[in-house]
């Protein structure tokens, strides 16, 4: 059921349906997006929002989505369609010039005074590279990342790579009226030092020195796991980018950072690897299938930075 198209299911094509039924593992904010003509489609905005309650909920007055993403907008208001760029796709991605919160581009969220409230975000944009600034007066705790629990610690900042989350808390003050703004600071990183592919296929990025194109039917395996086996992924950027890595199928824990052991540990699907940096990640192959790993960064995802594994 992980609808990547002609690995693991045939596209929906006009007019027809797809029924998922599965049983989610865990509970978290997650989200669902295509996998097929993934620039076009989500940079349209087809994508949408799933929770999984936790059987006991956490102790917040209120519950809200804060679904980030950007749009390319013409100057009629109109989206650009020009989503395959070659200028993108080789560098930071497709950045939009409009930014929006729920697909709105000035939207209020309103609750209660004095209330604690729970907001999930998600980066839902193509390329865009969010930072969420939360002023301190909220008492913000990050309770969450990519879905997973985490023990509650104060936020400060935290880098939302696309495809990545986070969960924080906050306590509103006890009086009316009052607004926080520039909660969406961020954009693309990085500059250009060199092309990994090429320039006239439209293919410009590898992982192990291969390129994957969108149509995933006839590719081998980047590598083959044996089932309930405990595995470290060693991840190397070196490209002049930043990338978030998302693996489907399987949760991880991030362990080192440039070869130095982290105090602390946490489940994700998505790890953020800047450029020139390495991370090394830990799990268990314990879903039996083939399963996309490949940069959320959509413009570079579809120019080559992806593969699949198999358990």
């Amino acid at each position: 059921m992980d609808g990547v198209v002609n690995l693991t299911q045939k596209p929906i094509v006009p007019n027809s349906s797809f029924v998922y039924k599965y049983t989610p593992p865990d509970a978290g904010t997650f989200w669902y997006h295509p996998h097929n003509n993934s620039l076009g489609q989500i940079g349209r905005g087809l994508f949408g929002v799933l929770i999984v309650k936790e059987p006991v909920p956490y102790d917040a007055d209120e519950d809200a989505i804060v679904m980030l993403n950007d749009w390319n907008l013409k100057g009629n208001g109109q989206i650009d369609t020009n989503f395959e760029s070659m200028m993108t796709m080789s560098h930071a991605g497709r950045i939009g010039n409009t930014t929006a919160v729920n697909s709105a581009n000035s939207p209020v969220l309103t609750f209660a005074p004095g209330s604690r409230v729970r907001l999930r975000f998600i980066n839902g944009a193509t390329a865009r590279i969010f930072i969420p600034d939360i002023p301190a007066s909220l008492n913000p705790y990050m309770i969450a990342a990519d879905a997973y629990p985490i023990p509650p610690v104060p936020y400060k900042s935290w880098v939302l790579g696309p495809g990545m989350r986070m969960d924080v808390v906050i306590d509103l003050p006890e009086t009316e009226g009052g607004a926080m703004s520039g909660m969406m600071g961020g954009g693309g990183m990085g500059m250009m030092r060199g092309m990994m592919g090429g320039m006239m296929s439209g293919v410009f990025w590898q992982i192990n020195g291969h390129s994957m194109a969108e149509d995933h039917d006839y590719e081998k395996p980047i590598f083959s796991l044996k089932k309930d086996k405990s595995y470290i992924l060693n991840i190397v950027n070196e490209t002049a980018f930043d990338h978030p890595i998302h693996m489907h199928g399987h949760t991880f824990r991030v362990v080192s950072a440039d070869g130095k052991k982290l105090s602390r540990s946490y489940l994700t699907d998505t790890v953020y690897v800047p450029s020139g940096t390495r991370r090394e990640i830990a799990f268990v192959a314990d879903n039996p299938g083939r399963w996309m790993i490949h940069c959320h960064i959509i413009d570079h995802q579809v120019s080559g930075m992806m593969g699949f594994f198999e358990v």
